[in-house]
């Protein structure tokens, strides 16, 4: 069965992801894994401009938001799963706290034998993934085809 490796975190419900993901169920099926990245503020920081060093001095409720955002992205991934089955698709799926998303989306490939992998990222003007060029530092990594699907905000 062809398997497709889900990269995605804000996205997760949306309705360009979920036409994907009914044209694979469609075409015959398909096994999916939803790798939902866990946002950090340090990345958050970087990805606005701020300088490493400044970001290495966040404010004391830095800790706080990790934690935030963890418990986000546990929330969103028990969605995202319960959304995949609605739409006829079998599904797994896990949280990454790595802080190098396409290191931590070529590991996931390699262990669930993707075939194939889908970003699926906010619009290129507040799309962090695709300000850091994601997409690209992906194909680098794998040998895969990697689809670039890109939600409303």
């Amino acid at each position: 069965m062809h398997k497709v490796l889900i990269v995605a975190n804000r996205t997760v419900g949306g309705e360009e992801l979920a036409a994907e993901v009914r044209r694979r169920v469609a075409d015959g099926g398909c096994e999916l894994h939803l790798l939902v990245p866990v946002a950090s503020p340090v990345s958050s920081a970087v990805a606005i401009g701020a300088a490493v060093g400044d970001a290495a001095n966040l404010s004391p409720t830095a800790s706080l938001e990790v934690s935030d955002e963890r418990q986000i992205a546990r929330d969103r991934l028990a969605f995202g799963l319960e959304w995949l089955a609605s739409l006829g698709a079998m599904s797994t799926g896990e949280l990454s706290t790595d802080c190098d998303t396409a290191a931590a989306v070529a590991r996931v490939a390699q262990i669930e034998s993707a075939d194939e992998i889908l970003v699926s990222t906010l619009p290129t003007t507040i799309s962090r993934w695709l300000h850091q060029d994601l997409p690209h530092r992906i194909e680098r990594k794998v040998k895969l085809p990697v689809t670039v699907i890109t939600g409303t905000a």
